[in-house]
């Protein structure tokens, strides 16, 4: 029998592989400020190694290795699709200070003590078991690394739980959107130190049927408005509130 966490990743992998190469995933997903200020985070050096975790379309990777090419870079994900093209883009920018590799995130196939930084936008909410990936993200980076992390994060007044209702309509291996405390509590539990934040947010539309329909009709209209969710004809627009944190590893290594 199949176990429901690899149900959950190949749903990922399916649906990113068709849409981290489609026309509107760019524009959805472009914050140029936020991800300056991540990279800022990151301060990529020269002679150091990072890791983009759940790298996508390769933005945060692509920002890391611009930034100090003589900084080593690599992007992982489980998306082969996406994949494929992040190589051959890099190849026809000139990158050669980044190399991109096929990887689910869950366990990272890297030595203890590898990453200089890391950094993982917009993709925490498609992992299945948070405590094993951070505890894996502190062995491979060294102690006092920075770690920044982006992600959508659940209003507090969110009582019926909107946000992850309706994203788990969609079968992309969603599973949980957190609180900004909750998912902070999950970084200090692996001993990670947070030193600054901030928050940013996404807007995207989402093509209606009939489930998104009834949810959205079920919903207090004072829900509703936390994520500015506005239906038009036979599509939905919403705004979810991003946190965007800079962590640092714990100074020792791990038990």
């Amino acid at each position: 029998m199949t176990h429901p966490n690899e149900r959950t990743i190949e749903a990922a992998r399916l649906s990113f592989n068709e849409e981290l190469l489609s026309a509107d995933y760019p524009s959805i997903h472009h914050d140029d400020e936020a991800v300056e200020r991540l990279v800022d985070w990151l301060a990529p050096r020269a002679g150091g190694t990072y890791l983009d975790l759940a790298t996508g379309a390769g933005v945060m990777a692509f920002a890391a290795a611009a930034r100090e090419p003589a900084a080593r870079v690599i992007g992982v994900d489980i998306a082969d699709a996406a994949i494929a093209r992040n190589r051959e883009a890099a190849r026809e920018q000139g990158c050669a200070n980044i190399e991109f590799r096929l990887m689910d995130g869950r366990s990272l196939d890297f030595p203890d003590a590898t990453f200089d930084g890391m950094t993982w936008r917009y993709a925490l909410h498609h992992f299945p078991d948070l405590e094993h990936t951070l505890a894996d993200a502190r062995r491979v980076l060294k102690p006092g690394s920075p770690f920044a992390v982006a992600d959508a994060v659940r209003h507090p007044a969110d009582e019926p739980d909107f946000i992850n209702r309706f994203q788990a309509l969609k079968p992309d291996g969603h599973v949980r959107i957190y609180t900004a405390e909750a998912l902070v509590e999950l970084f200090r539990a692996q001993g990670f130190e947070v030193k600054a934040r901030f928050a940013s947010a996404i807007t995207f539309t989402r093509a209606l049927d009939a489930d998104y329909r009834a949810l959205i009709a079920d919903m207090p209209p004072e829900v509703l408005d936390l994520y500015r969710v506005k239906v038009a004809g036979d599509e939905a627009r919403l705004t979810f509130e991003v946190l965007n944190v800079r962590f640092l590893a714990p100074a020792g290594r791990p038990l």
